[in-house]
């Protein structure tokens, strides 16, 4: 499997606490209840904390992972002291249930130089010996690229769509209004002739993230060049 575009260029991904449960900077994390999404997203946060120096897991454990699900309630009900947010979603789920967001510290995963690639397009490489496979998946791409121009250069018009195709409450518009204008700031589209392109400073990154994540190691080798593709881009206008 590989990848053959890149839509965001920064990770969404955050850890949001309480600033009242004593916590100003990574460090204040030691002896905390800390929420953490699995399936893939543990791995920057165990990355980040190995890189701190703080043991998530055994009998000498500097702070307890709560296995998180996809909502904000343990924040709310205060039984953690941190959330794994993203920067356009769970993030503003919180303030709009009440918490000021001068209450709240985040730090981000891409500031902490911990940011995986998210949201990215990938194959089966095998596909990509297809010429007829790969020049549809290269009109695909380039479509869906400048989709997503469209959508942040028109935004109202952009939600009124989704609002209409998913048949969302009309009530709803303001608050994916600000989802797209999170997210704005994960995607370069001004990028030209790279937006959508796999940065590979970035993907280097990626591939760090997952072998220095402590403990079990998530991949045992450097898989190279061998996660992405260029092909689709070859000849693209």
């Amino acid at each position: 499997m590989v990848n053959v575009a890149q839509v965001f260029d920064r990770s969404g991904l955050m850890l949001t606490c309480r600033q009242s449960r004593g916590i100003s900077r990574p460090q204040d994390l030691r002896g905390k209840r800390v929420g953490v999404w699995f399936d893939g997203l543990e791995y920057p946060f165990l990355s980040w904390m190995n890189k701190l120096g703080i043991r998530t897991s055994g009998p000498s454990a500097d702070l307890a992972v709560v296995r998180q699900g996809f909502d904000v309630a343990p924040l709310i009900k205060g039984e953690v002291d941190c959330i794994s947010t993203m920067i356009y979603n769970e993030f503003w789920k919180t303030i709009e249930a009440g918490i000021n967001p001068l209450e709240l510290v985040s730090f981000q995963y891409e500031e902490q130089g911990v940011g995986m690639l998210e949201d990215g397009l990938y194959v089966l490489e095998p596909r990509l010996n297809d010429s007829a496979y790969v020049d549809r998946l290269r009109k695909f791409v380039l479509a869906s690229l400048q989709g997503w121009q469209y959508a942040l250069a028109n935004r109202d018009e952009a939600v009124g769509i989704l609002i209409k195709g998913a048949k969302l409450p009309a009530e709803q518009s303001g608050f994916q209004l600000l989802q797209l204008k999170s997210i704005a700031k994960l995607i370069n589209v001004t990028a030209k002739g790279s937006f959508g392109r796999l940065d590979h400073d970035a993907y280097r990154r990626t591939v760090n993230v997952l072998l220095k994540s402590g403990g079990e190691r998530i991949i045992t080798r450097d898989p190279g060049d061998a996660g992405y593709a260029e092909v689709v881009w070859s000849g693209a206008k």
